[in-house]
């Protein structure tokens, strides 16, 4: 945990919101409880999930992995997993491979696709670093005071490529956290968007909603229901991701592949900009009113119990239930809040009842109407199958001893 996020100016005050950003979205993302979530949710997301029937993959398609990454995902993960605990264990790379892992070591692609895999994907020199940093410092022009003020929060590379050769005889790893983040399913989407752009984004966004899906159906005796078109043929009108029906309540669940810009994890922009791209997936909830008006293609969510919505994101946006955003958003007609899919993960773990009961009783505050505060602390989660399916099924868990 690193607190120093003030600018080392020449002594005036900083401003207290730029700091609280940093520490949220800069910092919060270091903090996460078990790194196994991330490096599950990279095979969960990428190797385990499949598009929707009828889907057709912008750049998704056979062989984007290793076009990407130089490896499958799981081979991906793997690699950063054995460099992230060698480094907690005092290891050096490159790795001196004893003859009884040479067995195992074939499934990372054996000692030399290993090595390979680490140069290529999480490796940079000392100019190429200074290079990047310099671009990435640039890139919003302005004066040298004003890059002055941005250069300490700007984008690190190290997030890119954790290691550095040709500093000493072995590689340096400034910030080994990192490593966790650049073998993690955000490290994937940041590289995927950069050698893709928006395609991969879009196809990413597909991919979380059939995530987030498989993740629901983990609810012990809910009834969950995808997406539905409503409506006269001429104006067709889609509903929400998800329904999924509980005894007491029915959530509506939206699905968003989104994750804080660069302007929320370096604190700088107004919140209002920074926030604006939380209004659709609102509006997308308001569609609730479609129940109310009996379209036969809603005929089976019941409309005897509540509705509450969580809208989900693929990175966590920890300001967005807050008055300060959502009294410049579209009020939601039902309550409804913004959480990340470590929440989702974690929430479908808990006992149905109590779950059912803890949303059907959300008590609203009358000065933030359509506002749901949730509080994961009530609910008392368990152990998340897909996501230790997906991490006892990394080939970096062959390496270990079997008792």
């Amino acid at each position: 945990m690193f607190l120093n996020v003030e600018h080392p100016d020449l002594g005036a005050p900083a401003p207290a919101f730029p700091i609280v950003l940093r520490l949220l979205y800069s910092q919060f993302s270091f903090q996460a409880p078990d790194a196994k979530m991330h490096w599950a949710r990279a095979v969960g997301l990428f190797r385990d999930t499949k598009f929707r029937d009828g889907y057709e993959p912008e750049v998704m398609t056979p062989g984007w992995q290793e076009e990407l990454l130089g490896c499958s995902v799981e081979q991906w993960v793997s690699v950063g997993f054995a460099l992230h605990a060698a480094l907690l264990n005092g290891s050096v790379f490159p790795f001196d491979w004893t003859p009884d892992l040479q067995a195992p070591l074939s499934a990372l692609g054996g000692a030399e696709g290993f090595d390979r895999v680490v140069r290529q994907g999480f490796t940079t020199t000392l100019p190429a670093y200074r290079e990047a940093r310099r671009s990435h410092v640039e890139r919003f022009g302005g004066t040298p005071g004003q890059q002055f003020v941005r250069e300490p929060f700007a984008y690190n590379p190290l997030f890119t490529t954790p290691l550095i050769e040709g500093i000493a005889e072995n590689f340096v790893a400034p910030c080994f956290p990192a490593i966790e983040m650049r073998a993690s399913a955000l490290g994937i989407v940041h590289e995927g968007t950069r050698k893709w752009g928006e395609a991969f984004r879009r196809d990413a966004g597909q991919l979380f909603e059939q995530y987030v899906g498989r993740q629901l159906r983990q609810v012990v005796a809910a009834l969950v229901l995808p997406e539905r078109e409503f409506g006269p043929k001429k104006q067709r009108g889609k509903s929400i991701d998800w329904f999924v029906v509980l005894p007491d309540v029915v959530l509506l669940i939206e699905c968003k592949g989104m994750v804080p810009t660069r302007s929320l994890q370096e604190g700088f922009g107004a919140v209002e900009q920074a926030h604006a791209r939380l209004a659709k997936p609102i509006d997308q909830i308001n569609t609730v009113r479609a129940l109310e008006r009996g379209h036969e293609e809603l005929a089976d969510i019941p409309r005897d119990r509540p509705f509450v919505a969580l809208i989900v994101t693929f990175g966590n946006f920890m300001l967005a239930n807050g008055p300060d955003v959502r009294e410049i958003l579209p009020t939601a007609e039902i309550p409804t809040a913004f959480v990340g899919v470590d929440y989702l993960e974690a929430l479908v773990t808990t006992d149905t009842a109590e779950m059912s009961r803890y949303f059907a009783e959300a008590k609203i505050d009358s000065k933030q109407p359509g506002v749901l505060q949730v509080e994961d602390t009530e609910l008392v989660g368990g152990t998340n199958s897909l996501l230790k399916g997906a991490f006892m099924s990394l080939p970096i868990i062959s390496l270990a001893p079997r008792r």
